[in-house]
């Protein structure tokens, strides 16, 4: 069991460390989050879905700014660990160890 869990943890490691290639990214991720770096924090009507989860592409800026299009991927590596850990202490507390397992599992 810890050694799936340590293959899965090294290929998302991995998988993040890869630069971007998803058409997601560069239509609407990248972009936005290229806008929010330069400083503004206004709609950017080229792209399209210009208001699509503006939260999580401003906290992307930072990393951004600081190692480029890789970087920002941290972000979304790092919501990934906390909602995982986040859905494990859930399930110790409702039943076992397992059960948190399995709920960040699924």
């Amino acid at each position: 069991q810890e050694s799936i869990g340590g293959a899965t943890l090294c290929l998302t490691v991995l998988a993040t460390l890869h630069p971007p290639s998803h058409f997601d990214s560069g239509m609407y991720h990248l972009p936005l989050v290229r806008h929010y770096a330069s400083g503004s924090i206004t709609p950017l009507e080229s792209v399209r879905m210009p208001v699509f989860a503006v939260l999580l592409h401003t906290l992307a800026a930072v990393p951004y700014q600081l190692g480029g299009e890789t970087a920002a991927q941290l972000v979304h590596l790092l919501t990934l660990a906390i909602t995982f850990c986040l859905l494990v202490g859930v399930g110790e507390r409702l039943g076992s160890r397992i059960m948190g397992w399995w709920m960040a599992a699924i």
